[in-house]
């Protein structure tokens, strides 16, 4: 057999294996045979406020971003301060912009002293515009109450704390963590 003939077969089969056609030995059945064609041209996902109405401004997406959390989300750390959990500052920016128009990227932690660091940027798409805010995170592995965190945990805290900090500076959790203190 030639190349062209070997690509060709390849490429016949995989449209079968697509279609769910290809016949397949009763020895070896798969779990699951699909009938289903492949989707195609999907379209970029819109925030869920422009889905809902699509006349929202910059402003009302910001406003959304601010509302308040319930108080059963805000914690208090040993040293007195406010914090929030990443999931909720997370589930937030789903909420409101959707999943496909924000992203977080950041650094590898870097152990100093006591405490890794990092730097994190998030990417934010509001009505077609895009713009990023850049933040550093810092997370100690001596806590100070007696509770000492490994390596592993003292990295994620840092990216965490990277990812909140990011995403305060559009305004989520801003006025309920970030300036106050218990």
């Amino acid at each position: 057999m030639t190349i062209v003939n070997l690509i060709e077969r390849a490429l016949f089969k995989q449209q079968k294996r697509k279609l769910g056609t290809e016949y397949r030995s009763p020895v070896l059945k798969p779990a699951i045979v699909s009938k289903r064609k492949p989707v195609r041209n999907r379209q970029k996902k819109m925030s869920v406020l422009a889905q809902k109405n699509h006349h929202k401004t910059d402003n009302d997406v910001y406003k959304a971003l601010r509302r308040n959390f319930s108080k059963n989300k805000i914690l208090y750390r040993a040293d007195g301060f406010k914090t929030i959990e990443t999931r909720h500052v997370i589930n937030r920016l789903n909420e409101v912009l959707g999943p496909m128009n924000w992203s977080f990227k950041h650094s590898s932690p870097i152990f100093k002293g006591n405490e890794y660091t990092c730097n994190g940027r998030i990417d934010v798409s509001i009505n077609g515009k895009s713009t990023f805010r850049q933040q550093t995170g810092s997370c100690r592995q001596d806590t100070g109450n007696g509770v000492i965190l490994s390596p592993g945990e003292a990295q994620t805290g840092a990216i965490q704390m990277c990812l909140k900090k990011c995403a305060s500076l559009y305004g989520v959790a801003l006025n309920q963590v970030y300036r106050t203190i218990r």
